[in-house]
């Protein structure tokens, strides 16, 4: 499985980088405006919201300043930026979906994947270095860490009274989750809807398992996030 992983991850990368300055043709505005506050950036300015183009982020602008300071720049380097996202989230999708309560989920994770790794608009979307290209790592991620605190619950109860640790484990994917979603709210604007889908989860799993704990968990994300 890893191997083959590692494998559609690296397809994955090679379509993200093959004529990267060039397809598609032409620089976005949007893309130019992270271009110059990457330049400002490595001038010395250290923002943590960004004025330009009606105002962005700064994850994915910080991201651009290392990249251009390490090649110099140019637009391959704003974009590398969306390549390495891009990238990035074909194992965090892999992650997610493994993880859910699915007939074969290993199967399913590698397709769901290899998918994401080969079809036109991840590949295309991830040649152009727009901070909206990073967003799906963290929700990839914050999904998969939530879903394992919920899945972890009924781990945790079973344990108890048995002298295992398992108990403590669904609080520190609740931490992840909150790591994840302040990420994800560092990076696009449209992260800030993501606390709804947590709470409406949270209600959910407490009213069916009869349990305030998913309730619990979700506190804590949305207070480490807010932290």
């Amino acid at each position: 499985t890893l191997l083959l992983l590692l494998a559609i991850t690296a397809i994955g990368l090679a379509l993200r980088l093959y004529q990267l300055d060039t397809l598609p043709y032409g620089f976005h505005p949007d893309e130019g405006y992270n271009a110059l506050d990457a330049l400002d950036v490595l001038n010395g300015a250290r923002p943590i919201f960004f004025e330009r183009n009606n105002g962005r982020e700064p994850l994915f602008i910080y991201f651009i300043a290392s990249l251009v300071g390490l090649f110099g720049p140019s637009i391959w380097a704003v974009r590398l930026a969306g390549a390495i996202s891009g990238t990035l989230v074909i194992p965090a999708q892999y992650l997610f979906v493994q993880s859910l309560p699915l007939p074969r989920a290993r199967i399913m994770g590698l397709v769901s994947a290899a998918l994401l790794a080969v079809t036109f608009w991840p590949v295309h979307q991830a040649h152009k270095g727009l901070r909206a290209g990073l967003l799906p790592l963290w929700i990839a991620l914050m999904l998969w860490a939530w879903w394992r605190a919920i899945q972890t619950n009924d781990d945790a109860a079973d344990s108890m009274g048995q002298g295992t640790s398992r108990a403590v484990t669904p609080w520190a994917w609740a931490v992840a989750v909150g790591v994840f979603l302040a990420l994800a709210n560092y990076t696009y604007l449209l992260a800030r809807l993501l606390p709804l889908a947590l709470v409406g989860s949270a209600v959910w799993g407490a009213w069916s398992a009869r349990r305030w704990r998913p309730l619990a968990q979700c506190g804590i994300a949305l207070g480490v996030a807010a932290a």
